[in-house]
């Protein structure tokens, strides 16, 4: 049998999406709740709320212990985790086939009945202190955090996910359960399976265990979010020279985004063909990774190029950054470059879809923030038709909003 995709809404208004993979000796499942850094109350203190209310959610239930938490999953030889971004949080699980009633009734369980008990939260208050601090030892990951803030500072994209350790201290057992009753209710969250279960098994599964999800309000509409050009130069601990360039651009449809992830996989995406990392790298040796990469929120996406070097070469390496972008932008690709670099992206998409977690729960982030996911077919369809105009005008975009921030060593 094939595999299948399904949808359902279940009666209190809990939107499913339903992988069957017959045959499939591990199951994923999990939640996708549209509450983000984005719907956090800077006003109220709530900097860095969704972070810590997806940590504490493990913490406790009216009848579950943390540490029953912790091993339920674990003791099957399964995972529970989660993680937070801008527009959402999902928690999700991983087992071996067979504990679909386990690991739905665990998620259902703590999304709905966490109590975050406070000698509970004042532990994990430390994790995530640790967890901001351990960004600052990592510049090439905490660049992006800064760049994000500077660039999309004023709107409600514009502070660290995390929030910061000032922030997180005052957070609390009210705060942490307010959050979770306004914020984790049906028609707000997308419930996600993949696995060998039937469709009419797993949604009376999903009936018995989620029909206690308050209902709730659908979030509404995010509003459409423009970045400000700035450039800024930090000094850090650091030996190599740290600098990301990027902009805010719009992509309001599922085309946009394509065509924006097609261009920056040109640019610098994962293969070494990439041309910026040709030009940086296999040609001069000046850098030993150059990325470019798309990170799409509901009403804006932000369009980078990251690279370290030896600070002696940091001219050098964004000149010919700035100097390929505006080729881009003022040339058209030739037809065999387009072509070939469809080829290339729709291949790695389809490699990259072999892995059933990360599918599952993209389907189920694309249904919660955008409507819909789009498929394979509907994918690979939309990429062999974008045109060198569109990537050209993508270019352009970019290349007219730049911003940059630079790490360099004290």
């Amino acid at each position: 049998m094939m595999e299948q995709l399904t949808e359902f809404t279940l009666e209190n208004g809990l939107r499913a999406v339903h992988l069957h993979m017959p045959g499939a000796a591990v199951g994923y499942s999990g939640i996708a709740v549209h509450a983000g850094t984005r719907h956090e109350d800077l006003a109220d203190g709530q900097s860095g709320l969704a972070h810590f209310v997806e940590h504490c959610l493990f913490k406790g239930t009216s009848s579950l212990r943390a540490e029953d938490i912790r091993c339920a999953m674990e003791s099957v030889g399964g995972e529970l985790n989660a993680f937070t971004g801008k527009d959402d949080t999902v928690i999700y699980t991983v087992y071996p086939a067979g504990n679909e009633g386990l690991a739905l009734g665990l998620v259902a369980q703590i999304t709905t009945g966490s109590t975050f008990p406070a000698a509970e939260l004042r532990r994990e208050r430390r994790v995530v202190l640790s967890e901001i601090d351990s960004y600052r030892d990592s510049p090439a990951d905490q660049i992006y955090d800064d760049f994000e803030d500077m660039v999309l500072a004023g709107t409600p994209l514009g502070h660290p996910i995390l929030g910061t350790a000032g922030t997180v201290r005052r957070l609390g057992t009210e705060q942490c359960a307010s959050w979770l009753r306004r914020h984790y209710t049906a028609r707000r969250c997308v419930l996600f399976y993949a696995g060998n279960l039937d469709a009419g098994r797993f949604k009376a599964m999903a009936e018995a265990r989620y029909g206690i999800m308050a209902e709730g309000e659908p979030c509404s509409a995010e509003p459409k979010v423009t970045g400000t050009v700035r450039t800024s130069v930090r000094r850090r601990d650091t030996h190599q020279t740290h600098t990301l360039v990027g902009a805010v651009i719009t992509a309001p449809d599922a085309r946009k985004r394509l065509a924006t992830a097609l261009l920056l996989n040109v640019l610098g995406g994962p293969g070494m063909n990439a041309v910026l990392n040709v030009e940086l790298r296999e040609r001069r040796g000046l850098v030993y990774t150059v990325e470019a990469s798309a990170t799409h929120y509901v009403g804006a996406t932000l369009a980078t190029v990251y690279y370290g070097c030896d600070p002696d070469d940091d001219s050098e390496c964004l000149r010919l950054t700035l100097k390929t972008l505006r080729r881009y932008a003022t040339e058209p690709m030739d037809e065999n470059e387009l072509q070939a670099a469809r080829r290339q992206f729709i291949g790695q998409t389809i490699v990259a879809g072999d892995n059933t977690a990360e599918r599952i729960t993209s389907i189920a982030r694309a249904t919660l923030l955008y409507g819909r996911a789009t498929s394979p077919e509907e994918m690979a369809a939309t990429v062999n038709s974008l045109t060198a105009a569109e990537l050209q005008a993508i270019a352009a975009e970019i290349s007219s909003g730049l911003s940059r921030l630079t790490y360099r060593p004290r």
